[in-house]
């Protein structure tokens, strides 16, 4: 509960420093604080809109945390940077379609949810050393969420329940959308 309702904070703090990065630093960093009081606060019948999240969306991923946290930094400190690369969104995105088709049944039976112990640690060390090449910090932070995968943090007994949630694939779904049009527009301009 309280890892969730961390990681949650942390998401939309994040969320909402995206829309204010050009406030001053103390008037951002007040406002965050302010964001961070306030999601946390019992509004709507009793509860938190952290707690609404999470019994919306469940347990969030490690990879969540990691994202936001660097975030963070970026609206504090390099405003113009991006937090991964358009590739980097394109492996997240296929990578979500792969498990979240196949924890659906989509893909004839292919399920990376199911499968035994021993092969999601190879399937999850092969998409380490992919993403690691695509981009290091990408496979950084993946690497990051297999060690918090040994210390056993979540609920969740599946290593790509550490790596991906809803919110990250939607996230690079959305901004790798984005990015890609607005790259093929540069690139082919009449």
């Amino acid at each position: 509960m309280i890892y969730s309702m961390i990681i949650y904070t942390l998401f939309l703090i994040s969320l909402v420093s995206f829309f204010i990065k050009d406030m001053q630093k103390q008037m951002r960093g007040l406002s965050l604080i302010l964001v961070a009081i306030v999601v946390n606060l019992p509004i709507i019948n009793h509860l938190s809109i952290v707690e609404w999240i999470e019994s919306i969306a469940s347990e969030p991923s490690v990879f969540l945390g990691l994202l936001s946290l660097s975030s963070l930094f970026l609206s504090f400190y390099a405003r113009n940077e991006d937090i991964l690369p358009l590739r980097s969104k394109f492996f997240i995105i296929i990578f979500g379609f792969v498990l979240y088709l196949g924890a659906l049944n989509l893909l004839c039976g292919f399920d990376l949810y199911a499968i035994s112990y021993e092969y999601q640690i190879i399937i999850a060390s092969i998409t380490i050393m992919t993403a690691f090449l695509l981009d290091k910090y990408l496979g950084i932070l993946y690497l990051v969420c297999l060690f918090f995968y040994c210390l056993k943090i979540q609920q969740s007994f599946s290593i790509f329940s550490y790596m991906i949630d809803i919110f990250v694939w939607i996230y690079a779904l959305v901004w790798g959308v984005i990015e890609g049009i607005a790259f093929f527009k540069k690139r082919h301009r009449f």
